[in-house]
Protein backbone atom coordinates (compact mmCIF):
# COMPACT_ATOMS: atom_id res chain seq x y z
CA UNK A 1 0.00 0.00 0.00
CA UNK A 2 2.78 2.16 0.78
CA UNK A 3 4.80 1.70 -2.38
CA UNK A 4 1.32 2.03 -4.35
CA UNK A 5 0.63 5.64 -2.58
CA UNK A 6 4.20 7.05 -2.96
CA UNK A 7 4.12 8.04 -6.46
CA UNK A 8 0.54 10.04 -5.72
CA UNK A 9 2.41 11.90 -3.11
CA UNK A 10 5.17 12.54 -4.60
CA UNK A 11 3.46 14.03 -7.63
CA UNK A 12 1.12 15.97 -5.66
CA UNK A 13 3.76 17.72 -4.42
CA UNK A 14 5.22 18.47 -7.29
CA UNK A 15 1.80 19.86 -8.56
CA UNK A 16 1.93 21.74 -5.12
CA UNK A 17 5.21 22.86 -5.52
CA UNK A 18 4.70 24.01 -9.61
CA UNK A 19 1.72 26.32 -9.10
CA UNK A 20 3.83 27.72 -6.20
CA UNK A 21 6.57 28.43 -8.35
CA UNK A 22 3.94 29.65 -10.95
CA UNK A 23 1.42 31.67 -9.10
CA UNK A 24 0.62 33.90 -11.87
CA UNK A 25 0.23 31.93 -14.52
CA UNK A 26 -1.52 28.72 -13.14
CA UNK A 27 -4.55 31.87 -11.78
CA UNK A 28 -4.20 33.25 -15.56
CA UNK A 29 -4.95 29.50 -16.85
CA UNK A 30 -7.88 29.22 -14.86
CA UNK A 31 -9.14 32.43 -15.51
CA UNK A 32 -8.57 31.76 -19.32
CA UNK A 33 -10.24 28.45 -19.73
CA UNK A 34 -13.25 30.46 -17.66
CA UNK A 35 -13.89 33.06 -19.86
CA UNK A 36 -13.55 30.98 -23.11
CA UNK A 37 -16.56 29.07 -22.49
CA UNK A 38 -18.11 32.37 -20.49
CA UNK A 39 -17.43 34.01 -24.00
CA UNK A 40 -18.85 31.05 -26.04
CA UNK A 41 -22.08 31.08 -24.21
CA UNK A 42 -22.57 34.95 -24.06
CA UNK A 43 -22.31 34.42 -27.78
CA UNK A 44 -24.83 32.04 -27.87
CA UNK A 45 -27.27 33.87 -25.52
CA UNK A 46 -27.29 37.29 -27.14
CA UNK A 47 -26.41 36.60 -31.16
CA UNK A 48 -28.75 34.77 -33.36
CA UNK A 49 -26.37 33.73 -36.40
CA UNK A 50 -28.89 32.46 -38.59
CA UNK A 51 -29.52 36.55 -38.71
CA UNK A 52 -25.88 37.39 -38.89
CA UNK A 53 -24.82 39.49 -42.25
CA UNK A 54 -24.96 37.43 -45.36
CA UNK A 55 -26.22 34.44 -43.45
CA UNK A 56 -29.12 33.83 -46.55
CA UNK A 57 -26.36 34.26 -48.66
CA UNK A 58 -24.09 31.32 -47.51
CA UNK A 59 -26.46 29.01 -46.42
CA UNK A 60 -27.03 28.22 -49.45
CA UNK A 61 -23.67 25.98 -49.38
CA UNK A 62 -25.64 24.47 -46.45
CA UNK A 63 -28.87 23.46 -48.30
CA UNK A 64 -26.60 22.76 -51.47
CA UNK A 65 -24.52 20.10 -49.46
CA UNK A 66 -28.00 19.22 -48.16
CA UNK A 67 -29.49 18.45 -51.95
CA UNK A 68 -32.06 21.26 -51.54
CA UNK A 69 -30.74 23.41 -53.94
CA UNK A 70 -29.11 22.89 -57.46
CA UNK A 71 -26.15 25.35 -57.23
CA UNK A 72 -25.20 28.32 -54.56
CA UNK A 73 -24.61 31.25 -56.92
CA UNK A 74 -21.25 32.43 -55.10
CA UNK A 75 -17.89 32.09 -55.70
CA UNK A 76 -16.01 30.34 -52.12
CA UNK A 77 -14.72 27.19 -51.73
CA UNK A 78 -16.19 24.65 -50.07
CA UNK A 79 -14.01 23.75 -46.80
CA UNK A 80 -15.53 25.58 -44.43
CA UNK A 81 -18.77 25.05 -45.14
CA UNK A 82 -18.07 21.23 -45.55
CA UNK A 83 -16.96 21.44 -41.88
CA UNK A 84 -20.59 23.13 -40.90
CA UNK A 85 -22.24 20.86 -43.06
CA UNK A 86 -20.64 17.20 -41.27
CA UNK A 87 -20.93 18.88 -37.84
CA UNK A 88 -24.15 19.69 -37.78
CA UNK A 89 -25.19 16.14 -39.40
CA UNK A 90 -23.41 13.89 -36.67
CA UNK A 91 -24.77 16.77 -34.10
CA UNK A 92 -28.36 14.85 -34.71
CA UNK A 93 -30.07 17.40 -33.16
CA UNK A 94 -34.06 16.78 -32.76
CA UNK A 95 -34.91 18.90 -35.64
CA UNK A 96 -38.06 20.63 -36.12
CA UNK A 97 -39.23 23.43 -38.20
CA UNK A 98 -39.61 25.32 -35.37
CA UNK A 99 -36.12 24.72 -33.75
CA UNK A 100 -34.06 24.51 -37.11
CA UNK A 101 -32.68 27.76 -36.69
CA UNK A 102 -31.42 27.43 -33.44
CA UNK A 103 -29.95 24.60 -33.49
CA UNK A 104 -28.16 25.63 -36.38
CA UNK A 105 -27.14 28.52 -35.27
CA UNK A 106 -25.63 27.24 -32.06
CA UNK A 107 -23.71 24.26 -34.15
CA UNK A 108 -22.25 27.15 -36.67
CA UNK A 109 -20.88 29.22 -33.25
CA UNK A 110 -19.71 25.57 -32.24
CA UNK A 111 -17.72 24.79 -35.02
CA UNK A 112 -16.08 28.41 -35.01
CA UNK A 113 -15.65 28.33 -31.33
CA UNK A 114 -13.50 24.68 -32.23
CA UNK A 115 -11.69 26.85 -35.12
CA UNK A 116 -10.89 29.48 -32.30
CA UNK A 117 -9.37 27.44 -30.07
CA UNK A 118 -7.26 25.98 -33.02
CA UNK A 119 -6.28 29.50 -34.18
CA UNK A 120 -5.44 30.09 -30.01
CA UNK A 121 -3.31 27.19 -29.92
CA UNK A 122 -1.56 28.43 -33.23
CA UNK A 123 -0.96 31.42 -31.67
CA UNK A 124 0.79 30.16 -28.80
CA UNK A 125 3.01 28.37 -30.56
CA UNK A 126 4.24 30.67 -32.87
CA UNK A 127 4.66 33.52 -30.00
CA UNK A 128 7.20 30.80 -27.95
CA UNK A 129 8.57 29.97 -31.03
CA UNK A 130 9.79 34.01 -30.78
CA UNK A 131 10.75 33.46 -27.32
CA UNK A 132 7.96 34.94 -25.69
CA UNK A 133 7.34 33.49 -21.84
CA UNK A 134 3.87 31.47 -21.05
CA UNK A 135 2.84 34.44 -19.03
CA UNK A 136 2.79 36.79 -21.84
CA UNK A 137 1.20 33.94 -23.89
CA UNK A 138 -1.51 33.48 -21.55
CA UNK A 139 -2.06 37.30 -21.30
CA UNK A 140 -2.09 37.72 -24.82
CA UNK A 141 -4.59 34.91 -25.11
CA UNK A 142 -7.19 35.80 -22.68
CA UNK A 143 -6.71 39.39 -24.56
CA UNK A 144 -8.18 38.08 -27.98
CA UNK A 145 -10.58 35.92 -26.77
CA UNK A 146 -12.50 39.06 -25.26
CA UNK A 147 -10.92 41.06 -28.53
CA UNK A 148 -14.14 42.84 -30.38
CA UNK A 149 -13.22 41.61 -33.99
CA UNK A 150 -12.12 38.48 -32.60
CA UNK A 151 -16.17 38.12 -31.32
CA UNK A 152 -16.95 38.78 -34.72
CA UNK A 153 -15.21 36.21 -36.58
CA UNK A 154 -17.11 33.64 -34.12
CA UNK A 155 -20.70 34.88 -33.90
CA UNK A 156 -20.78 35.10 -38.18
CA UNK A 157 -21.11 32.74 -40.62
CA UNK A 158 -18.14 34.04 -42.59
CA UNK A 159 -14.76 31.77 -43.65
CA UNK A 160 -12.85 34.27 -41.97
CA UNK A 161 -12.69 32.11 -38.39
CA UNK A 162 -11.35 29.45 -40.57
CA UNK A 163 -8.46 31.30 -42.11
CA UNK A 164 -7.68 32.87 -37.80
CA UNK A 165 -7.94 28.67 -36.77
CA UNK A 166 -5.36 28.11 -39.94
CA UNK A 167 -3.01 30.75 -41.06
CA UNK A 168 -1.35 31.09 -37.63
CA UNK A 169 -0.41 27.46 -37.66
CA UNK A 170 1.50 27.93 -41.41
CA UNK A 171 3.08 31.09 -39.91
CA UNK A 172 4.61 28.66 -37.30
CA UNK A 173 5.35 25.86 -39.33
CA UNK A 174 7.18 27.73 -41.58
CA UNK A 175 9.32 29.38 -38.90
CA UNK A 176 10.05 26.06 -37.85
CA UNK A 177 11.01 25.07 -41.14
CA UNK A 178 13.53 27.46 -41.26
CA UNK A 179 14.96 26.96 -37.69
CA UNK A 180 15.06 22.89 -38.29
CA UNK A 181 14.88 22.35 -41.83
CA UNK A 182 12.21 19.91 -41.10
CA UNK A 183 10.84 19.33 -44.66
CA UNK A 184 7.38 17.59 -42.76
CA UNK A 185 6.71 21.28 -41.16
CA UNK A 186 7.21 22.57 -44.46
CA UNK A 187 4.49 20.02 -46.12
CA UNK A 188 2.34 20.77 -43.53
CA UNK A 189 2.14 24.64 -43.73
CA UNK A 190 1.88 24.13 -47.65
CA UNK A 191 -1.04 21.58 -47.11
CA UNK A 192 -2.71 24.12 -44.51
CA UNK A 193 -2.00 26.69 -46.92
CA UNK A 194 -4.50 24.75 -49.56
CA UNK A 195 -7.54 25.30 -47.53
CA UNK A 196 -6.69 29.00 -47.54
CA UNK A 197 -5.73 29.68 -50.86
CA UNK A 198 -8.98 27.57 -52.55
CA UNK A 199 -11.11 29.55 -49.68
CA UNK A 200 -11.96 33.19 -50.84
CA UNK A 201 -10.16 35.44 -53.10
CA UNK A 202 -9.54 38.38 -50.18
CA UNK A 203 -8.09 35.48 -47.89
CA UNK A 204 -6.23 33.87 -50.68
CA UNK A 205 -4.29 37.44 -51.83
CA UNK A 206 -3.98 38.14 -47.69
CA UNK A 207 -2.56 35.14 -46.93
CA UNK A 208 -0.08 34.83 -50.29
CA UNK A 209 0.96 37.95 -50.22
CA UNK A 210 2.32 37.93 -46.17
CA UNK A 211 3.92 34.44 -47.38
CA UNK A 212 5.99 36.05 -50.42
CA UNK A 213 6.50 39.60 -48.16
CA UNK A 214 8.19 37.31 -45.51
CA UNK A 215 9.49 34.09 -46.50
CA UNK A 216 10.55 34.71 -50.06
CA UNK A 217 14.17 35.83 -49.57
CA UNK A 218 14.67 33.09 -46.93
CA UNK A 219 13.17 30.48 -49.66
CA UNK A 220 15.86 31.61 -52.29
CA UNK A 221 18.74 31.51 -49.68
CA UNK A 222 18.13 27.57 -49.24
CA UNK A 223 20.90 25.46 -51.01
CA UNK A 224 18.29 22.43 -51.43
CA UNK A 225 15.61 24.04 -54.00
CA UNK A 226 15.19 21.25 -55.23
CA UNK A 227 13.94 18.92 -52.94
CA UNK A 228 11.74 21.84 -51.61
CA UNK A 229 9.92 21.81 -54.75
CA UNK A 230 9.43 18.02 -55.09
CA UNK A 231 7.60 18.70 -51.93
CA UNK A 232 5.70 21.53 -53.07
CA UNK A 233 4.80 20.30 -56.43
CA UNK A 234 2.46 17.79 -55.17
CA UNK A 235 0.24 20.27 -52.89
CA UNK A 236 0.73 22.69 -56.33
CA UNK A 237 -1.64 19.40 -58.40
CA UNK A 238 -3.71 19.33 -55.14
CA UNK A 239 -4.28 22.69 -55.33
CA UNK A 240 -5.47 22.86 -59.07
CA UNK A 241 -7.65 19.65 -58.50
CA UNK A 242 -9.17 21.23 -55.07
CA UNK A 243 -9.87 24.76 -57.17
CA UNK A 244 -11.18 22.91 -60.32
CA UNK A 245 -13.41 21.04 -57.75
CA UNK A 246 -14.87 24.28 -56.41
CA UNK A 247 -15.28 25.88 -59.76
CA UNK A 248 -17.49 23.28 -60.39
CA UNK A 249 -19.50 23.21 -57.90
CA UNK A 250 -20.05 26.86 -57.77
CA UNK A 251 -20.13 27.16 -61.51
CA UNK A 252 -17.85 30.00 -60.75
CA UNK A 253 -14.21 30.58 -59.37
CA UNK A 254 -12.78 32.33 -56.29
CA UNK A 255 -11.99 35.30 -58.52
CA UNK A 256 -15.05 35.29 -59.93
CA UNK A 257 -16.11 38.56 -57.36
CA UNK A 258 -18.01 39.87 -60.82
CA UNK A 259 -20.53 37.78 -59.40
CA UNK A 260 -20.97 40.13 -56.73
CA UNK A 261 -21.70 43.23 -59.08
CA UNK A 262 -24.04 41.02 -61.07
CA UNK A 263 -25.92 40.45 -57.96
CA UNK A 264 -26.10 43.80 -56.66
CA UNK A 265 -25.60 46.52 -59.21
CA UNK A 266 -24.34 49.10 -56.55
CA UNK A 267 -20.67 47.01 -56.08
CA UNK A 268 -20.15 47.85 -59.60
CA UNK A 269 -17.89 50.38 -58.85
CA UNK A 270 -14.21 51.23 -57.93
CA UNK A 271 -13.10 53.41 -54.73
CA UNK A 272 -11.47 56.64 -55.12
CA UNK A 273 -7.65 56.94 -54.07
CA UNK A 274 -9.10 59.44 -51.62
CA UNK A 275 -10.41 56.84 -49.61
CA UNK A 276 -6.91 56.50 -48.06
CA UNK A 277 -6.02 59.94 -46.69
CA UNK A 278 -9.60 62.00 -46.23
CA UNK A 279 -9.53 62.35 -42.17
CA UNK A 280 -12.00 64.59 -40.58
CA UNK A 281 -11.44 64.11 -37.23
CA UNK A 282 -14.30 66.27 -35.40
CA UNK A 283 -16.59 63.72 -38.18
CA UNK A 284 -15.21 60.53 -36.69
CA UNK A 285 -15.29 61.34 -32.69
CA UNK A 286 -18.67 63.64 -32.63
CA UNK A 287 -20.74 61.17 -35.25
CA UNK A 288 -19.62 57.63 -35.23
CA UNK A 289 -22.53 56.56 -37.18
CA UNK A 290 -22.78 54.15 -39.60
CA UNK A 291 -23.16 55.50 -43.56
CA UNK A 292 -21.46 58.61 -42.23
CA UNK A 293 -18.08 57.85 -43.17
CA UNK A 294 -18.19 56.18 -46.63
CA UNK A 295 -15.56 58.59 -47.68
CA UNK A 296 -12.60 57.05 -45.94
CA UNK A 297 -11.00 53.98 -45.36
CA UNK A 298 -9.21 55.46 -41.91
CA UNK A 299 -12.93 56.25 -40.35
CA UNK A 300 -14.17 53.05 -41.43
CA UNK A 301 -10.99 51.26 -40.27
CA UNK A 302 -11.23 52.82 -36.87
CA UNK A 303 -14.43 52.51 -36.35
CA UNK A 304 -14.86 49.20 -36.99
CA UNK A 305 -11.78 47.03 -35.63
CA UNK A 306 -12.62 47.46 -31.86
CA UNK A 307 -16.23 49.03 -32.92
CA UNK A 308 -19.40 47.88 -34.88
CA UNK A 309 -19.87 50.41 -36.96
CA UNK A 310 -22.14 48.85 -39.44
CA UNK A 311 -24.23 47.95 -36.75
CA UNK A 312 -24.33 43.89 -37.60
CA UNK A 313 -23.06 42.46 -34.56
CA UNK A 314 -23.39 43.91 -31.05
CA UNK A 315 -24.73 47.28 -31.97
CA UNK A 316 -27.68 45.55 -34.33
CA UNK A 317 -31.22 46.29 -32.43
CA UNK A 318 -32.41 42.85 -33.43
CA UNK A 319 -29.58 41.36 -31.57
CA UNK A 320 -29.77 40.41 -27.33
CA UNK A 321 -26.70 41.77 -27.20
CA UNK A 322 -28.19 45.56 -27.78
CA UNK A 323 -31.60 44.64 -25.84
CA UNK A 324 -31.59 45.78 -22.60
CA UNK A 325 -28.80 48.28 -22.31
CA UNK A 326 -27.97 49.83 -19.29
CA UNK A 327 -26.34 53.40 -19.95
CA UNK A 328 -23.59 55.31 -16.99
CA UNK A 329 -24.01 58.33 -18.77
CA UNK A 330 -27.61 60.12 -19.00
CA UNK A 331 -27.38 63.43 -20.69
CA UNK A 332 -30.59 66.24 -19.35
CA UNK A 333 -31.48 69.32 -20.25
CA UNK A 334 -30.85 72.22 -18.00
CA UNK A 335 -30.98 75.50 -18.61
CA UNK A 336 -28.34 76.49 -15.96
CA UNK A 337 -24.70 74.95 -15.84
CA UNK A 338 -24.39 72.54 -13.28
CA UNK A 339 -21.78 69.96 -11.63
CA UNK A 340 -22.84 66.14 -12.80
CA UNK A 341 -24.36 64.24 -10.30
CA UNK A 342 -23.85 60.98 -9.64
CA UNK A 343 -26.56 58.19 -8.47
CA UNK A 344 -25.04 55.77 -6.72
CA UNK A 345 -28.50 53.61 -6.33
CA UNK A 346 -28.54 53.15 -10.45
CA UNK A 347 -25.11 53.30 -11.00
CA UNK A 348 -25.34 56.59 -12.90
CA UNK A 349 -23.88 59.85 -13.88
CA UNK A 350 -26.41 62.76 -14.94
CA UNK A 351 -24.54 65.43 -17.20
CA UNK A 352 -26.44 68.22 -17.18
CA UNK A 353 -26.29 69.89 -21.14
CA UNK A 354 -27.83 72.90 -22.06
CA UNK A 355 -29.28 71.33 -25.43
CA UNK A 356 -30.77 68.16 -26.29
CA UNK A 357 -27.56 65.60 -26.58
CA UNK A 358 -27.81 61.81 -27.97
CA UNK A 359 -25.61 59.55 -25.97
CA UNK A 360 -26.01 56.56 -27.71
CA UNK A 361 -22.57 56.73 -29.46
CA UNK A 362 -21.23 56.85 -25.79
CA UNK A 363 -19.96 52.79 -26.49
CA UNK A 364 -18.79 53.74 -30.21
CA UNK A 365 -16.55 56.07 -29.41
CA UNK A 366 -15.35 54.02 -27.06
CA UNK A 367 -14.51 51.52 -29.05
CA UNK A 368 -12.74 54.35 -31.56
CA UNK A 369 -10.54 55.15 -28.32
CA UNK A 370 -9.60 52.07 -28.32
CA UNK A 371 -8.74 51.22 -31.71
CA UNK A 372 -6.88 54.38 -31.21
CA UNK A 373 -4.76 53.02 -28.91
CA UNK A 374 -4.09 49.77 -30.68
CA UNK A 375 -3.06 50.85 -33.56
CA UNK A 376 -0.86 53.55 -32.14
CA UNK A 377 1.03 50.62 -30.10
CA UNK A 378 1.05 48.47 -32.90
CA UNK A 379 3.59 51.21 -34.89
CA UNK A 380 5.04 52.49 -31.66
CA UNK A 381 6.53 48.67 -30.67
CA UNK A 382 7.28 47.77 -34.56
CA UNK A 383 9.99 49.98 -34.07
CA UNK A 384 10.98 48.89 -30.36
CA UNK A 385 10.74 45.04 -30.91
CA UNK A 386 13.49 42.98 -31.98
CA UNK A 387 14.02 42.54 -35.76
CA UNK A 388 12.77 38.97 -36.27
CA UNK A 389 9.30 40.61 -34.27
CA UNK A 390 8.95 43.45 -36.40
CA UNK A 391 6.85 41.77 -39.40
CA UNK A 392 3.79 40.78 -37.30
CA UNK A 393 3.15 43.91 -35.96
CA UNK A 394 2.87 45.04 -40.16
CA UNK A 395 -0.03 42.02 -40.51
CA UNK A 396 -2.63 44.52 -40.12
CA UNK A 397 -1.81 47.12 -42.20
CA UNK A 398 -0.98 44.88 -44.80
CA UNK A 399 -4.12 43.74 -44.31
CA UNK A 400 -5.85 47.31 -44.93
CA UNK A 401 -3.57 47.83 -48.26
CA UNK A 402 -4.62 44.61 -49.88
CA UNK A 403 -8.29 45.62 -49.63
CA UNK A 404 -8.28 49.15 -50.28
CA UNK A 405 -5.62 48.38 -53.06
CA UNK A 406 -8.34 45.61 -54.28
CA UNK A 407 -11.35 48.49 -54.13
CA UNK A 408 -9.60 51.08 -55.80
CA UNK A 409 -8.00 49.46 -58.36
CA UNK A 410 -11.37 47.14 -58.97
CA UNK A 411 -8.88 44.27 -59.71
CA UNK A 412 -9.75 41.19 -60.00
CA UNK A 413 -13.29 43.36 -60.58
CA UNK A 414 -15.24 45.84 -59.06
CA UNK A 415 -16.62 45.23 -55.85
CA UNK A 416 -17.29 48.78 -53.93
CA UNK A 417 -20.96 50.58 -52.81
CA UNK A 418 -19.93 54.16 -52.52
CA UNK A 419 -22.88 54.75 -50.22
CA UNK A 420 -22.06 52.44 -47.98
CA UNK A 421 -18.37 51.23 -47.88
CA UNK A 422 -18.67 48.24 -46.41
CA UNK A 423 -16.24 46.40 -48.44
CA UNK A 424 -13.64 47.98 -46.23
CA UNK A 425 -14.99 45.90 -43.04
CA UNK A 426 -11.53 44.93 -41.31
CA UNK A 427 -13.59 41.53 -40.81
CA UNK A 428 -12.57 40.60 -43.86
CA UNK A 429 -8.54 40.77 -42.69
CA UNK A 430 -9.62 40.17 -39.11
CA UNK A 431 -7.24 36.91 -38.63
CA UNK A 432 -4.41 39.07 -39.87
CA UNK A 433 -5.11 42.12 -36.52
CA UNK A 434 -5.89 39.43 -34.04
CA UNK A 435 -2.41 38.23 -34.97
CA UNK A 436 -0.83 41.54 -34.92
CA UNK A 437 -2.68 42.55 -31.49
CA UNK A 438 -1.55 39.41 -29.90
CA UNK A 439 2.13 39.88 -30.56
CA UNK A 440 1.75 43.24 -28.98
CA UNK A 441 -0.03 42.23 -26.03
CA UNK A 442 2.32 39.76 -25.50
CA UNK A 443 5.19 42.46 -26.10
CA UNK A 444 3.09 44.65 -23.57
CA UNK A 445 3.22 41.73 -21.01
CA UNK A 446 7.18 41.64 -20.80
CA UNK A 447 5.83 43.46 -17.65
CA UNK A 448 3.18 41.44 -16.18
CA UNK A 449 2.21 44.85 -13.89
CA UNK A 450 1.45 46.07 -17.44
CA UNK A 451 -0.36 43.04 -19.00
CA UNK A 452 -2.13 42.66 -15.80
CA UNK A 453 -3.00 46.40 -16.17
CA UNK A 454 -4.43 46.12 -19.77
CA UNK A 455 -6.64 42.64 -18.83
CA UNK A 456 -8.72 44.78 -16.31
CA UNK A 457 -8.66 48.22 -17.90
CA UNK A 458 -9.67 46.82 -21.38
CA UNK A 459 -11.90 43.67 -20.76
CA UNK A 460 -14.63 45.66 -18.92
CA UNK A 461 -14.55 47.85 -21.34
CA UNK A 462 -15.31 45.27 -24.46
CA UNK A 463 -17.97 44.64 -21.98
CA UNK A 464 -19.09 47.63 -22.22
CA UNK A 465 -19.23 47.88 -25.91
CA UNK A 466 -20.96 44.28 -26.05
CA UNK A 467 -24.08 46.09 -24.17
CA UNK A 468 -23.06 45.42 -20.69
CA UNK A 469 -24.14 45.50 -17.91
CA UNK A 470 -28.01 44.71 -18.94
CA UNK A 471 -30.94 45.64 -17.19
CA UNK A 472 -33.23 43.18 -18.45
CA UNK A 473 -37.19 43.53 -19.40
CA UNK A 474 -39.86 41.02 -19.12
CA UNK A 475 -39.49 39.76 -22.72
CA UNK A 476 -35.72 39.98 -22.53
CA UNK A 477 -35.83 37.63 -20.15
CA UNK A 478 -38.09 35.13 -21.83
CA UNK A 479 -36.22 35.40 -24.92
CA UNK A 480 -32.58 34.63 -23.01
CA UNK A 481 -34.30 31.52 -20.85
CA UNK A 482 -36.05 30.05 -23.86
CA UNK A 483 -32.22 30.48 -25.68
CA UNK A 484 -30.66 29.39 -22.46
CA UNK A 485 -32.81 26.27 -22.23
CA UNK A 486 -30.70 24.56 -25.43
CA UNK A 487 -27.31 25.32 -23.57
CA UNK A 488 -25.47 22.53 -21.74
CA UNK A 489 -24.47 25.27 -19.17
CA UNK A 490 -27.91 26.09 -18.42
CA UNK A 491 -28.08 26.47 -14.96
CA UNK A 492 -24.37 28.27 -14.90
CA UNK A 493 -25.47 31.29 -17.14
CA UNK A 494 -28.51 32.56 -14.84
CA UNK A 495 -25.22 33.32 -12.64
CA UNK A 496 -22.83 34.34 -15.19
CA UNK A 497 -24.96 36.47 -16.99
CA UNK A 498 -27.17 37.63 -14.25
CA UNK A 499 -30.37 37.34 -16.05
CA UNK A 500 -34.02 36.18 -13.66
CA UNK A 501 -34.62 32.47 -14.05
CA UNK A 502 -37.55 31.29 -14.73
CA UNK A 503 -38.47 28.20 -12.22
CA UNK A 504 -42.20 28.25 -13.23
CA UNK A 505 -41.24 26.69 -16.59
CA UNK A 506 -37.96 25.26 -15.83
CA UNK A 507 -36.07 25.83 -18.84
CA UNK A 508 -32.94 23.88 -17.97
CA UNK A 509 -35.11 20.88 -18.13
CA UNK A 510 -37.82 21.67 -20.88
CA UNK A 511 -37.36 23.18 -24.11
CA UNK A 512 -38.35 26.89 -24.45
CA UNK A 513 -40.72 27.59 -27.22
CA UNK A 514 -38.11 29.90 -28.97
CA UNK A 515 -40.02 33.22 -29.32
CA UNK A 516 -36.72 34.64 -31.02
CA UNK A 517 -36.51 31.86 -33.70
CA UNK A 518 -40.15 32.14 -34.95
CA UNK A 519 -39.44 31.43 -38.37
CA UNK A 520 -39.60 28.05 -39.52
CA UNK A 521 -38.36 25.66 -41.67
CA UNK A 522 -39.94 23.40 -44.02
CA UNK A 523 -36.65 21.63 -45.06
CA UNK A 524 -35.62 20.66 -42.41
CA UNK A 525 -35.40 16.51 -42.60
CA UNK A 526 -33.33 17.12 -45.65
CA UNK A 527 -30.31 18.04 -42.88
CA UNK A 528 -31.01 14.37 -41.02
CA UNK A 529 -29.45 12.51 -44.44
CA UNK A 530 -25.46 12.64 -44.92
CA UNK A 531 -24.00 16.02 -46.77
CA UNK A 532 -22.73 15.91 -50.42
CA UNK A 533 -19.39 14.32 -50.55
CA UNK A 534 -16.82 16.44 -52.25
CA UNK A 535 -14.02 14.39 -52.80
CA UNK A 536 -10.52 16.60 -53.09
CA UNK A 537 -12.01 19.29 -49.80
CA UNK A 538 -12.80 16.41 -48.01
CA UNK A 539 -9.46 14.72 -49.02
CA UNK A 540 -7.52 17.67 -48.12
CA UNK A 541 -9.50 18.16 -44.82
CA UNK A 542 -8.34 14.36 -43.98
CA UNK A 543 -4.61 15.29 -44.72
CA UNK A 544 -4.49 18.32 -42.68
CA UNK A 545 -5.67 15.80 -39.71
CA UNK A 546 -3.69 13.49 -40.39
CA UNK A 547 -0.78 15.23 -40.70
CA UNK A 548 -1.71 17.00 -37.57
CA UNK A 549 -1.82 13.66 -36.19
CA UNK A 550 1.61 12.67 -37.27
CA UNK A 551 3.52 16.08 -36.22
CA UNK A 552 2.10 15.38 -32.45
CA UNK A 553 2.82 11.61 -32.68
CA UNK A 554 6.55 12.51 -33.92
CA UNK A 555 6.53 15.62 -31.29
CA UNK A 556 7.74 17.74 -34.07
CA UNK A 557 5.34 20.47 -33.17
CA UNK A 558 4.68 20.31 -29.55
CA UNK A 559 8.18 19.74 -29.17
Amino acid sequence: MLMFNYPNTYNRHMLLSYIKQNKFYTFATLIYIFSLFFVKEMNFLFYNTTDSPDFNRYFKYLEYNAGIIDYTDSEQGFSYYDIQSIYFYFKNYNLTSNNFFVYLGKSIQEVNFIFFLIGSAGIAKLLSIFKYNKSQIIIALLFINFMPISIAQRIVFKPEILAFALFPWVLFLLEKFFQTRDKWSLFAAGSLSLILFSQKGSIFAMTIFVLILYYTAKFLQLRDKKNIFLILFPLLVCFVLLFQENSQLNQKNIFDIESISQREAQYDNKGSLSLLYKVNPKALIYLPYKNRHNFSAVHITVLDSFGDYFDLYWDDDSQNFFKGRRDFVIYSVSEEMQPPKLNLQTKQITIFVQEITDNSYLRKTTSLFISFFFYLMLIKYFFRVNTNRKKFFTLPFIGFLILTTHIITGFPENNFDPSIGDTLKPLYYSFLIVIGVSFLIAEISSNKIKGSFLLIVFLPLFMFVYGFPKNYTDNLNIEINELNSYSIFCTMNTKYFNFEYDYSKDYCFEKGDLNPYLISYDNFEYFEKQPNFHLFNYSIILLNIVLGIYLIIRKKVFR
